[in-house]
């Protein structure tokens, strides 16, 4: 029971600023997009033919958003750890070869959090 005592009084809490650094990378090397279409189903230049397909190609190009962790996960809002925005890449359907950079986004990140630390010297005074 004593030891069981002292070690509760011994268990200590700090607060520590904690900081992480790294990068997010992507690469994209195929995209398909036969009827050249938005998510919303419109042709990427808003115009179709009699025959109902899309006139013109989409210019293609991606973003990188990175935010918090979502359970429903919504395209507004601020991007909490950064973003970046590639150059086009090409039109409706597209392949590059894996060493090609040119398609591949990377995102440093460099953030600082607070985290709670438990210490507790019991395993110390075992025998």
């Amino acid at each position: 029971m004593l030891v069981l005592c002292i070690s509760a009084l011994l268990v200590v809490t700090f607060l520590e600023y904690t900081s992480g650094s790294g990068y997010f990378e992507i690469q994209i090397t195929t995209i398909q997009n036969p009827r050249g279409e938005v998510l919303n189903g419109t042709c990427c230049d808003g115009v179709r033919s009699l025959n109902g397909s899309c006139k013109d190609e989409c210019d293609t190009f991606f973003r990188v958003c990175l935010k918090e962790y979502q359970s429903r996960v919504t395209f507004d809002g601020s991007c909490t750890f950064g973003n970046k925005t590639s150059a086009i890449l090409g039109g409706n359907t597209f392949t590059y070869p894996s060493d090609y950079n040119r398609t591949r986004l990377k995102l440093p990140f460099d953030f600082a959090w607070t985290v709670s630390v438990y210490i507790s010297p019991l395993p110390f005074f075992q025998r």
